[in-house]
């Protein structure tokens, strides 16, 4: 599960649970014949979190902030579970904040 609450939100609000990103991460990365990894990045045109393969990272790498990268095949339980949300919530936050430049939104309270 999820560390951070925000962070879980977000991710319900792009996969529709934590579970189901979880899964479709999962499936990513074990997909046959893949050696490469997965990403979890924000899409700014999508506005929305996306898991995309580091070669479709590449080619949308303008608008796509990655947030999350599991590099080759490793073990992809343990990966999961050592992954520090805080540190992935910021990264989200920093992306959103910057697509959001020039749209008239403060970040100011």
């Amino acid at each position: 599960m999820v560390g951070i609450p925000a962070m879980a939100l977000a991710l319900d609000a792009s996969f529709g649970s934590v579970e189901r990103w979880r899964a479709d991460f999962v499936a990513l990365a074990k997909a046959p014949g893949r050696t490469g990894g997965v990403v979890l990045a924000f899409s700014e045109a999508a506005a929305r979190l996306v898991n995309a393969t580091p070669a479709d990272a590449a080619a949308l790498r303008r608008g796509f902030t990655p947030l999350l990268e599991l590099e080759g095949q490793p073990a992809i339980d343990s990966f999961l579970v050592s992954i520090d949300w805080a540190d992935v919530y910021a990264r989200y936050q920093r992306a959103v904040e910057h697509a959001s430049e020039g749209c008239g939104v403060s970040h100011e309270d």
